[in-house]
């Protein structure tokens, strides 16, 4: 066989591998795109259940239909017990579609660093609404107490503060070194928090 044709004939055989090689790669990446959306719808659905499932429970003790205890899968707990498990699963929730959201952007974007996402408004609020939630759960407890909502309000919001203000100094100094540990971290903590909830 000629030397050219043979050189030719490699040529085209090199050509389609790559291109074989390229389709598959591009189809694989499709597939995993694919498949993080439908996590992510998942996981947003869960999160919506959750909250109507904390609707209903606030509006129930609004009502004065709750009870002393309310019957559940782990047996019967307290309302403010129940409003703290769907808090945590909510904020559970919440991190696992930041986690699929980011995870999502880089499929499609290519890889980034963490420490250069863009910290906007929109995620500012979403942000806010997730770590607030229980401060809701806290003013309608207070409906059922006696105390100074003033004094009480002034002092968790001034605990609150300086909270906030000690975890920028602190993810400012490691946030780089930690990475994504840090929302690990974060959701180790709240889970302690449900776990004191429901069992002390």
């Amino acid at each position: 066989m000629d030397k050219n044709l043979a050189k030719f004939l490699q040529d085209i055989a090199v050509t389609a591998a790559n291109a074989a090689d390229s389709a598959g790669k591009a189809a694989m990446e499709k597939y995993d795109e694919v498949k993080t959306q439908r996590e992510l719808a998942r996981e947003r659905a869960a999160q919506e259940d959750i909250f109507a499932g904390l609707g209903r429970m606030l509006y129930a003790m609004h009502m004065g239909a709750a009870g002393e205890h309310v019957a559940t899968e782990e047996g019967e707990k307290t309302p403010q017990q129940v409003i703290d498990a769907l808090l945590v699963k909510a904020e559970q929730a919440q991190q696992r579609i930041d986690m699929l959201a980011e995870k999502l952007n880089a499929e499609k974007e290519g890889p980034a660093c963490p420490a250069g996402r863009q910290f906007g408004l929109k995620m500012m609020l979403v942000q806010a609404l997730a770590t607030s939630i229980d401060a809701l759960a806290v003013g309608v407890s207070f409906a059922a107490l006696e105390v100074n909502v003033l004094t009480s309000s002034g002092i968790i919001g001034i605990t609150t503060a300086l909270t906030c203000i000690v975890a920028l100094i602190i993810g400012k100094r490691f946030g780089n070194a930690l990475g994504e540990k840090a929302t690990i971290i974060g959701g180790a903590v709240l889970i302690l928090i449900g776990l004191k909830s429901l069992l002390l």
